[in-house]
């Protein structure tokens, strides 16, 4: 079962972290559950996707330029793009075919990069 069965993800861009806290279907959110994922080297997060099949946390860091990934019972990050991004925000996973697509603040061009996920 994955880990992020029963848990809701944030970022705080105040605090600069990525969080979790444990909830119950139907119920309020149980305070004492409450996790930061990651705490350093945060910009601006604000595109968050959890991979329920492979138990990894994606997100886009518009300030640093990237999107990085975490398993989410911990561990390292990594980077996967730190390049050619402008702007990064929202960030999807599509389980078919291992994609990530990610967008920019500019309406114009919304699907701005897609990324292999391997």
């Amino acid at each position: 079962m994955c880990v992020c069965v029963g848990y809701v993800y944030w970022s705080d861009r105040e605090r600069l972290t990525i969080s979790r806290q444990r909830c119950v279907p139907g119920l309020a959110c149980i305070d004492s559950d409450f996790e930061d994922l990651v705490v350093d080297q945060l910009g601006s997060v604000d595109g968050l996707a959890v991979d329920r099949v492979t138990g990894m946390l994606y997100w886009t860091d518009a300030e640093r330029r990237c999107i990085e990934a975490m398993r989410l019972t911990a561990g390292p990050r990594t980077v996967l793009v730190a390049d050619r991004l402008d702007s990064p925000r929202a960030i999807a996973l599509h389980y078919d075919s291992g994609y990530a697509l990610q967008h920019g603040p500019d309406l114009q061009n919304i699907l701005r990069f897609i990324v292999r996920l391997s």
